[in-house]
């Protein structure tokens, strides 16, 4: 009886694979024979894509081959949109790819729309909004807004991509390009995938995945490579007036977006070799200035950026910095933003933090008063941090606990130079409590003696000439710490 039944069985599955055979069979060759038909009536062509786009499609010419499972079209002079408002996309070479295989591979869908060559423009425009320009598919009626998902439009393939941003308000200006980006139509989701690399700078791809929801704006972005020359890459644009100018390595990128603004954001980053310069000179005195840099063997960490009800939270995990050839302990760092713009509220805790590596980039940055950036320079403070805790709500009302460890820097100006200092800190807006265990402690103190001869101090011009930031040791240096501190 069990023999019976499978024999039925196996009879059963064959009859069904060969009846899926021969009807495949005859599909295709019905596309076979229907692909001449198409050839010479492109209109079925330009009234298929225009309801699938949701705009108004005409085609210059068109041409037919069968390419592996299904035909191919070849489409020249395709016009999308009308010349009403905006001026409609031109593509000069597209493809629309039909493949009877679909129902038998997992992820390949019915139709595939491939436009060559095409070149947009990402702009952000004066109120602080983000156009594209060149390009304008998906767009579907009010009426149906379950359908701004390219429609019904399985995969639509962008070929020999070419994609600049240009931001004015912040100096962003890219020129990216992909050989071959695909956009899968996966219900409202739309699901983008492909490999980018700056045309200007870093030829080294970088993998581009996105899931997103057109009609909410919704979505997550990653963005990584290996290997990668991110100065060349990004095009040495500064942030907060620091600029990358050489280093290599791995980075990787993920944002979630709601409602079109970002929820979170994660990163990780592995660079070597690093150098890094200050966009703006540091001012020594009125006729002297210096743009210093600074330079880590390697520079690693894991971060993440939250937002969540009344502010953010931002916090660094693993920062392992090597300078010189000597490593780091890993370090930690959380920062937390609470209350309205007018009167923000900050919490920020810190383990194992290096005084070197922090005082370098915040020497560079642009947001940093011109004294203290001065004292950052001449100073070189060293030392670590080895744990903190800050909550700050103004000048008037803030907590500091800390513990300091080797802090060392030299003597710049009235500030005198302190070697091998080891301090907590406790206070709050009423009084500050600094502890000093008992320790050998050298300070040390530049006098200023002028030569009648010249207006130069030599004192000054030692300290500077021995300091390593200084790329130009002939800089001739005059003294300006007899004014404010903080300049």
């Amino acid at each position: 009886m069990l023999r019976r039944t499978l024999r039925r069985l196996r009879l059963a599955l064959f009859a069904l694979i060969t009846t899926a055979i021969i009807a495949l069979a005859v599909l295709m060759g019905f596309t076979q024979l229907a692909m001449p038909w198409l050839v010479r009536n492109p209109a079925r062509i330009e009234a298929w894509l225009s309801e699938r786009l949701h705009q108004p499609v005409t085609i210059g010419g068109v041409t037919g081959a069968w390419v592996g499972g299904g035909p191919v079209l070849a489409l020249e002079h395709v016009r999308i949109g009308n010349s009403e408002g905006t001026a409609p996309l031109e593509i000069p070479k597209a493809e629309l790819a039909l493949s009877v295989y679909a129902p038998f591979r997992r992820g390949l869908a019915w139709s595939e729309f491939r436009m060559v060559g095409v070149d947009v423009d990402l702009v952000r425009g004066d109120d602080g909004g983000w156009h594209l320009r060149g390009i304008d598919v998906g767009a579907a009626p009010s009426s149906s807004p379950q359908e701004l998902s390219m429609g019904v439009l399985g995969v639509l393939v962008l070929k020999d991509l070419k994609l600049a941003i240009d931001d004015p308000k912040d100096d962003l200006h890219l020129a990216l390009g992909a050989s071959e980006i695909r956009v899968v139509n996966q219900g409202q989701t739309t699901h983008l995938a492909g490999k980018v690399s700056n045309l200007a700078g870093d030829p080294t791809p970088v993998d581009l995945i996105a899931d997103l929801d057109l009609n909410r704006r919704n979505g997550i972005l990653y963005a990584g490579g290996r290997d990668v020359d991110l100065a060349r890459f990004a095009a040495q644009r500064p942030f907060g007036g620091v600029e990358l100018l050489a280093g290599r390595g791995d980075a990787q990128i993920w944002i979630a977006v709601q409602a079109a603004r970002a929820e979170a954001v994660r990163m990780r980053v592995d660079l070597h070799d690093a150098t890094f310069a200050a966009r703006e000179a540091i001012t020594l005195d009125a006729g002297s200035a210096v743009a210093p840099r600074t330079h880590f063997d390697r520079v690693a960490f894991v971060a993440r950026w939250l937002r969540d009800d009344g502010g953010w939270t931002a916090d660094v995990a693993d920062l392992v910095v090597t300078q010189d050839g000597a490593p780091l302990p890993p370090a930690g760092l959380t920062i937390e933003r609470r209350g309205a713009e007018d009167h923000a509220r900050y919490r920020a805790q810190a383990t194992n933090v290096s005084l070197e590596p922090i005082g370098s980039l915040a020497m560079l940055g642009a947001g940093v008063p011109d004294g203290l950036r001065r004292w950052l320079y001449l100073a070189h403070p060293r030392g670590e941090l080895g744990g903190a805790d800050l909550r700050w709500s103004g000048t008037d009302d803030f907590d500091v606990d800390a513990a300091l460890h080797g802090a060392s820097f030299s003597s710049a100006g009235f500030v005198p130079g302190v070697e091998r200092l080891d301090a907590d800190v406790h206070g709050d807006a009423g009084a500050l409590l600094l502890v000093l265990p008992r320790q050998a402690l050298l300070v040390s103190i530049i006098l200023y003696v002028r030569s009648p001869l010249s207006n130069y101090n030599f004192d000054e011009q030692e300290a500077l000439l021995a300091n390593p930031y200084v790329n130009d040791k002939s800089l001739p240096f005059l003294s300006a710490f007899e004014r404010d501190f903080w300049g």
